[in-house]
């Protein structure tokens, strides 16, 4: 009897065993399949990030870009006003000394017509 005890005993150690063989194994392999996905995923972590980077150096382009835009169109619209009150104060000039080449005097209409308007 003692020695069905003891097979049988050795028989349900082996068993446990064997289940913690395979749930190491199982783990083993779930372990290496996790390495691979942090490997993975740490790769396209690094290619975003520098896809990120790219993008932000790009955006510091584009805003400077803008601001030299906005600076020119400030500077253009401020020449452009100059130049209108030059014109308008010519025309004036001019219509205080008698009538425009089209026969009419220059009023508002006549210089808004001279500059194109």
């Amino acid at each position: 009897e003692t020695s069905n005890l003891l097979a049988n005993e050795m028989g349900q150690l082996n068993e446990q065993l064997r289940e913690l063989h395979d749930a190491h194994e199982a783990a083993s392999r779930e372990c290496g399949r996790l390495r691979t996905e942090v490997s993975s995923l740490k790769d396209s972590n690094k290619a975003l990030t520098t896809e990120r980077d790219k993008l932000v150096r790009k955006k510091e382009k584009l805003e400077n870009k803008k601001a030299e835009l906005v600076d020119k169109l400030q500077m253009s619209e401020k020449a452009r006003q100059a130049a209108r009150e030059r014109c308008i104060s010519l025309l004036e000039k001019r219509g205080q000394r008698g009538e425009g080449a089209d026969g009419d005097t220059l009023g508002p209409l006549a210089i808004e017509r001279a500059m194109g308007h």
